[in-house]
């Protein structure tokens, strides 16, 4: 039997000292190299000892929850899921949601220049330069957006963004966060800038059920990657920071994608990647996507509704959940709706030159969206097709009357109150007639709504005032009107 040796001499403690030292020491003069970088070549003693005890327990925290955590090394493995279904009130499938994810893979050296140079100016202009995070972003989307009451968000690089897909949640913590900078150091250390940003541009979503940028182009355009324009390449980058909102078939990509599509070629000329002749051009090209052939029921309903549930939940929710979506719609009514919009467009087009409509039945008890025709054909690409009417900003017309003769009764008028309609000069020369341009004098407010008059309606928001008016619509969900300082008394009349 073997002496005891005292426990200062034990050769395992000894060891285990000589490890613990050997570990500080490195953690230190890291830390010392990382501080020289950031050009910082001194420190107080004490600040120095908080700084590196926080870098240790900050690396214990990262051990604790590496736990559990997948190989780096199995990154490029892609993971499928079960595609989101979107239903009637009924039960009818509406669309299935991703049933199919379509990627096609490309290699970095057949993936064009001016797409690897769009992608690192739209979302990682350091990528060449971090170890797989960027310790600004980190903060700021740890420390200073929660302050700020936005929840924890921003501050992935392109490393961060793949690990977060292939193999997290969505989901806006801490945790989360901290996992997926685990996950990026590691495979980091294993991949090449080149490999990691390869396998970012064969996996990223970019709407549709289009993984990677050779799918994404087949798909929008129907020609390869290497084929598409700087403006074409751009417009793909603006997709994937929130696929479903700038989608080109979402309706308002004219709104959305387009100027996205221009921020990626600023950001690109700010860097350097192109001249101000190739930004000017790419910018003034005219995009033509490819018609959306998937079978799709209710098309413009189902997109809103995706679109709302992609801002709260995200894309890859969508893509891979499998969840079961019951809507307010009722397929039977939404093919009545369709039949009106159709025989009605028609009769618009001969008669009155109109190309468009659309169509919109609700509960009015319950709010509930039955029927949504956003236009009269949603193919057809010449009258923008694609776009929903029914949710675009339109003048309101009469229908803002009932909420300036609402504010006049917050200020003390009722429906009794009598008003002169009589032709009225307002000042710069605006002197509004009624519909059918007679004057009928001594008039009360419930006449003058109930008969639509415009004198009166515009006599009341003049003693009423716009801000008031204004106030009053955003207090009951209007939300589009935002610059009250432009506004005059023809706002009541829909201008």
């Amino acid at each position: 039997m073997s002496e005891l040796l005292p426990f200062s001499h034990n050769p395992d403690i000894i060891r285990g000292k000589i490890r613990r030292r050997a570990f500080f020491r490195r953690r230190k003069r890291e830390f010392g190299e990382w501080l020289q970088r950031l050009g910082i070549h001194s420190m107080p003693k004490l600040l120095l000892a908080i700084a590196i005890t926080g870098l240790l327990l900050f690396s214990f925290l990262a051990a604790v929850l590496s736990i559990g955590l997948p190989n780096p090394s199995s990154m490029t493995i892609q993971r499928s899921g079960q595609s989101t279904k979107v239903l009637d009130r009924n039960g009818v499938v509406l669309y299935d949601i991703y049933g199919e994810q379509r990627r096609t893979l490309i290699s970095f050296n057949d993936t064009p220049d001016y797409v690897k140079k769009a992608t690192l100016a739209a979302e990682d202009s350091n990528f060449y330069l971090h170890s797989g995070f960027d310790i600004k972003g980190l903060i700021r989307g740890i420390v200073l957006k929660p302050l700020q009451g936005k929840g924890f968000q921003g501050g992935s690089t392109i490393t961060q963004q793949y690990a977060k897909n292939i193999f997290l949640t969505s989901s806006r913590s801490v945790l989360r966060k901290m996992r997926e900078f685990i996950l990026s150091v590691e495979m980091e250390k294993l991949y090449t800038k080149d490999k990691i940003l390869e396998m970012y541009l064969n996996s990223i979503p970019y709407g549709n059920s289009y993984y990677g940028i050779e799918t994404a182009a087949q798909g929008y355009y129907g020609k390869s990657v290497k084929e598409l324009t700087l403006a074409e390449i751009a417009a793909l980058v603006a997709l994937p920071q929130a696929p479903s909102y700038y989608s080109p078939y979402g309706g308002d990509y004219e709104k959305r994608l387009l100027p996205r599509k221009d921020w990626v070629l600023e950001r690109m000329l700010e860097l350097g990647y192109i001249n101000t002749k190739q930004f000017e051009e790419a910018k003034a090209q005219k995009l033509t996507f490819l018609l959306k052939k998937d079978s799709i029921r209710a098309p413009h309903f189902v997109m809103y509704v995706k679109e709302l549930l992609s801002e709260k939940y995200g894309d890859k929710a969508l893509e891979e959940g499998g969840f079961t979506i019951t809507t307010t719609l009722d397929w039977e009514k939404q093919k009545v709706a369709e039949e009106v919009v159709s025989s009605k467009a028609a009769a618009n087009k001969e008669k009155y030159k109109a190309s468009n409509a659309a169509l919109v039945s609700i509960n009015p008890n319950t709010g509930e969206i039955l029927a949504m025709v956003g236009s009269a054909n949603y193919l057809d690409e010449s009258i923008g097709g694609y776009v929903n009417v029914a949710t675009r900003e339109r003048q309101p017309g009469s229908a803002f009357k009932p909420i300036v003769y609402a504010a006049a009764f917050l200020k003390g008028y009722s429906p009794a109150t009598m008003l002169m309609d009589v032709h009225t000069d307002f000042g710069q020369g605006y002197d509004p007639y009624n519909y059918d341009n007679k004057s009928r004098g001594p008039i009360s407010i419930r006449q003058a709504l109930g008969n639509s008059l415009n004198v009166p309606a515009v006599k009341t928001l003049a003693y009423v005032g716009v801000n008031e008016v204004i106030n009053l619509a955003h207090k009951i969900g209007i939300t589009t009107k935002t610059e009250p300082d432009r506004y005059g008394l023809s706002l009541v009349l829909g201008g």
